[in-house]
């Protein structure tokens, strides 16, 4: 009874592990066989599992010469008639490398997906997700869908994206998903869809903060954001954002290549804001004639950049109000210079020098 028991326990570790099996390779002397395992393993019954396997090694010669269509026929076959053999796998990647090499890039990848879906122990499971990178990518480098196998279709850079979402559900803890972001980011900037370049570029920067790419995400959502700015008379919430992922890139990566670059950046964008707080100062000097709101805002303008042409138009207006109201010196300078330690806290040090 206990070696009947003992049977059976390794008959199912022998069914249910591939480890157990070895990689199943390819070869034009021996055909299809396991590398480092039994092939009966993957068989099954001899007669049933022979079948199989001689419908996998024709299928092999026929992609072997070229002849892709008669190939794909045949892995069908396995796929169809031997639904439960291990070398289905194996036959349904195969067809999705064949339809990747006719340049039928949603049908190839829509096959490696049954394997992600119905097969998710496939021992060749990496190879299955850089495939289907593989194909997103030619998407969005402009690769066009064949028509009845010979005619070029459209380009499809919406269906890259949707493709590359795909490979991030597919494998989110691999370097394909940080990578697949930035793709998405660069097609929808690409394409003027900043939402969703700022969406993409959002989830690398969280979830993947350690990812090569991060530097370039944060600025680019700087960048983005920068490109959204339509001026100090407006809403100011896109120099907002910019600013801040202008410093995070600063502080996060004080070395990188485009260090010179950002530091421009936000100048620009600190200016920009400065100036939209001279704006509101003014219109309630001029408009309103509430001067201690609008000696608030002039204010405000100088703190937040110093050294801008917005601070120098600021510092004036502030004297002139000062005289008006008959404002104290002491309480005057308190109000129109704030200390050096408060102003290290809003701006880096390369704006306050």
């Amino acid at each position: 009874m206990k070696f009947f028991l003992l049977k059976i326990v390794v008959l199912f570790f022998s069914l249910s592990s591939f480890s157990i099996y070895g990689d199943l390779v390819w070869s034009p002397v021996r055909g299809w066989y396991a590398e480092g395992g039994l092939l009966e393993d993957y068989l099954g019954d001899e007669g049933y599992g022979q079948t199989a396997l001689n419908l996998m090694n024709e299928a092999r010669e026929a992609q072997e010469s070229g002849s892709f269509r008669k190939a794909i026929k045949l892995y069908k076959s396995v796929v169809k008639k031997f639904e439960d053999s291990l070398l289905v796998p194996e036959a349904i990647y195969q067809m999705g490398i064949l339809h990747k090499s006719r340049k039928q890039w949603d049908k190839s990848f829509e096959t490696l997906q049954r394997i992600i879906t119905y097969h998710p122990e496939y021992e060749k499971f990496n190879n299955v997700i850089a495939a289907q990178f593989e194909i997103a990518s030619s998407l969005k480098d402009g690769a066009r869908t064949r028509i009845f196998f010979t005619l070029p279709g459209l380009k499809n850079y919406n269906l890259a994206q949707d493709l590359f979402e795909s490979v991030i559900r597919n494998a989110p803890y691999s370097d394909f998903a940080s990578l697949s972001l930035m793709n998405i980011a660069t097609l929808a900037k690409n394409a003027g869809d900043k939402e969703i370049s700022i969406d993409a570029l959002d989830r690398l920067v969280n979830n993947y903060p350690d990812s090569s790419l991060a530097p370039d995400a944060y600025y680019l959502l700087a960048e983005i954001y920068s490109s959204i700015v339509d001026g100090p008379a407006y809403d100011q919430g896109a120099t907002r954002e910019a600013m801040s992922y202008y410093q995070d890139f600063l502080i996060l990566y004080p070395n990188n290549s485009q260090v010179s670059l950002a530091e421009m950046g936000l100048q620009e964008m600190t200016e920009v804001n400065a100036q939209s707080k001279l704006y509101i100062a003014d219109f309630y000097f001029h408009k309103k004639r509430n001067l201690k709101a609008a000696l608030i805002f002039y204010n405000e303008t100088i703190t937040i950049a110093p050294k801008s042409q917005s601070a120098i138009q600021a510092r004036k207006m502030a004297h002139k109000i000062r005289d008006l109201l008959k404002i104290p010196d002491k309480e005057y300078e308190e109000i129109t210079n704030p200390r050096k330690s408060v102003i290290k806290r809003i701006l880096p040090s390369f704006m306050i020098k």
